[in-house]
C-alpha cells in the first residue's frame, strides 16, 4: 500500500504469486518422456527393494506418489493454458486446515477426541470437498449468478477465483453431518473441538479479504489514521472492517472460545457458545 495525501490506498494483489507460463515443451519429447519413467520407476523400485523400515518406505512412496501428482497438475495447467496462482484467500482457507489437523493431532495425542489420525485425514477430505463444492456453488448461485448465467462453464474455472466463506461453512457442515453418520461419531462431539479452532480460519480468511480489498468498510465521517482508500470503493477513506472482522470473529472469539474450554461443559454446549459469540462479535 502507498500513503495517498493523508490516506492509504490499498495497491495489494490478490495472488501471493501468479505464474503464466511454465516450460514443459521438454516433456513431449521422447527423451523427456524416457526421463520421467526413469526416475519416477526407478525411484518407486528403488523404494521397494533397497528400504527395509517399513515405516520409512510408505513415507518415501507417498512422497513420490505427490510429486508425480503435482508435475501432472502442472503440467496439464500448462498445455490447456491455464494461468494460475496462489491466492492469499486461497492460502488463508489452506492454513485454517492445516491449523485443524495440528489440533486434532494433539488432542488425538491426548486422547481428547474419539478421532484416530486416519479418521482425521478423512475427515479433512470430507471437509476440503464440502467446502469447495459450498463455496463455489454459493459463489456462483448467490453472489454471481447474473454473470454465470451466461457463462455456465466457467462456473467451474475455480482457479480464477470466486469462493463464498458462507458457502463454504454450509458445505462443511453437511460434509461433518455424512463423516458422523458414516463413522459413528457424535456430532457435538466433533463440532465442539472443530469450532476452537474455525476462529483462527475466519481470522486469516479476513485478512484475505483484506489482501483481496473486498468487504471494505463504510466510508469515514472524520480523520481515522487507519483509514484506506479501496479502488472498488471509489475515491473515499473507509474503515478496513475486514481487519476489525478478523480481530473480533476471529482472534478474539477464538481466545473466549479457549477459555470458556478450560472449564467441563456438556456435549454440544462450546458449539452454542460459538454460535452465540460469532454472532456478538459479527454484530
Amino acid at each position: 500500500m502507498e500513503s495517498s495525501q493523508q490516506y492509504w490506498v490499498h495497491h495489494l494483489s490478490p495472488f501471493l504469486f501468479h505464474v503464466k507460463n511454465i516450460p514443459f515443451e521438454w516433456v513431449k519429447s521422447p527423451l523427456g518422456i524416457i526421463s520421467l519413467i526413469v526416475f519416477f520407476g526407478g525411484s518407486f523400485l528403488c523404494s521397494f527393494y533397497f528400504i527395509r523400515n517399513k515405516k520409512t518406505k510408505e513415507t518415501v512412496q507417498t512422497l513420490l506418489f505427490y510429486l508425480l501428482g503435482i508435475f501432472v497438475t502442472l503440467f496439464g495447467l500448462q498445455y490447456f493454458q491455464i494461468n494460475w496462482g496462489l491466492r492469499w484467500y486461497s492460502l488463508m482457507y489452506l492454513i485454517g486446515f492445516l491449523l485443524v489437523y495440528f489440533f486434532f493431532m494433539y488432542w488425538i495425542k491426548h486422547k481428547k477426541t474419539m478421532l484416530t489420525e486416519n479418521l482425521l485425514v478423512t475427515l479433512i477430505a470430507y471437509a476440503l470437498i464440502g467446502m469447495l463444492i459450498g463455496a463455489r456453488t454459493a459463489y456462483v448461485f448467490i453472489y454471481n449468478w447474473g454473470y454465470y448465467k451466461t457463462h455456465l462453464m466457467e462456473s467451474f474455472a475455480t482457479w480464477e477465483g470466486g469462493l463464498s466463506f458462507h458457502g463454504g461453512i454450509v458445505g462443511v457442515t453437511i460434509a461433518i453431518i455424512l463423516f458422523c453418520r458414516k463413522y459413528k461419531i457424535h456430532f457435538f462431539h466433533l463440532t465442539d473441538k472443530l469450532v476452537q479452532v474455525v476462529p483462527l480460519g475466519i481470522g486469516f480468511g479476513r485478512i484475505g479479504n483484506f489482501m483481496n480489498g473486498e468487504l471494505w468498510g463504510r466510508v469515514i465521517e472524520k480523520r481515522l489514521p487507519w483509514a484506506i482508500i479501496f479502488p472498488g470503493g471509489g475515491n473515499l477513506p473507509r474503515h478496513p472492517s475486514q481487519i476489525y472482522q478478523s480481530l473480533g470473529e476471529g482472534f478474539g472469539l477464538f481466545l473466549t472460545l479457549f477459555l470458556l474450554s478450560r472449564k467441563k461443559w456438556h456435549e454440544g454446549a462450546l458449539t452454542g457458545f460459538f454460535l452465540i459469540f460469532y454472532g456478538l462479535y459479527r454484530f
